[in-house]
């Protein structure tokens, strides 16, 4: 398993951990200064990853970029293949 993914997993299981902890503040009301604590850290941690993440994604450039056509006018033999898929519908 890759880092990212373990830290995806560990950042998940935390904010898991968080919402049980907001979900029982009631009764955990001694928690509290440790659940706000943890509350930012995940918060954090998680806006860290998606910075990264952007920060990776926009240094790897454009992947989706098609490639500029090498002429404006379609091959002969492209165009009788658009032809003959034309006379089939």
């Amino acid at each position: 398993m890759g880092s990212e993914m373990m830290y995806a997993v560990v950042l998940g299981l935390l904010g898991l951990l968080s919402t049980a902890l907001v979900a029982n503040a009631v009764g955990l009301a001694h928690l509290d200064g440790a659940r706000l604590r943890r509350a930012k850290a995940v918060g954090d941690a998680t806006g860290f990853a998606q910075r990264q993440a952007a920060f990776r994604a926009g240094k790897q450039g454009p992947a989706t970029a098609p490639e500029p056509p090498l002429a404006s006018t379609p091959a002969p033999a492209t165009a009788h293949l658009a032809a003959a898929a034309n006379l089939r519908h």
